[in-house]
């Protein structure tokens, strides 16, 4: 018997490599397929733009979004028609999950009624009348910081200048009320 020659066994194993190597890598990447695929999800509601507090939701501010399985917040929906008319209690932003506990109850949503939804637990809001003599009219906006000072009629407003503390400093504006363009 004559020994085969070199080059052909090296070629062979080589081949057998090839082909284990290859078989390998296939499986592994069929696996990984059927995970994304499983993994890919479902679609659910989220906002398409950013939404103030009080907004009244239409379709054109909702879209879909697929989201994997175990990533979907309990309270989501699915159809953009199941939002439609429903208020935003919490500030939304573009790509936001829309979920019940962002939203007015059913039964109470109209767009008054809002303040609730704005003030922390804990805490009280207040009212305090200001006219538009008084300078306020269209500068200030929700969220802004304001420093309350009371103060009575009789007072000079360079004494207001020379005032040492402020009963109520940094507290943040919830409405202003109604900004006139």
């Amino acid at each position: 018997m004559t020994r085969p020659n070199a080059a052909i066994v090296v070629t062979a194993i080589a081949l057998l490599f090839a082909g284990l190597a290859s078989w390998g890598i296939y499986s592994y990447l069929s696996k990984e397929s059927a995970k994304s695929k499983a993994a890919s999800g479902q679609a659910i509601v989220v906002a398409a733009v950013d939404m103030p507090i009080g907004a009244k939701l239409s379709a054109a501010q909702l879209k879909t979004a697929n989201v994997p399985t175990e990533n979907i917040p309990q309270g989501s929906f699915t159809a953009p028609q199941q939002l439609e008319g429903r208020i935003v209690v919490r500030q939304l932003t573009a790509g936001d999950t829309i979920t019940e506990q962002k939203l007015m109850p059913k039964e109470g949503a109209t767009a008054t009624g809002v303040m609730t939804y704005i003030v922390p637990q804990g805490h009280r809001a207040v009212t305090v009348g200001v006219n538009e003599v008084a300078g306020v009219a269209g500068f200030l906006a929700p969220n802004n910081r304001v420093d309350v000072v009371l103060v009575n009629g009789n007072v000079k407003v360079y004494q207001l200048r020379e005032l040492k503390s402020v009963p109520l400093p940094g507290r943040e504006l919830l409405n202003p009320g109604k900004r006139k363009s």
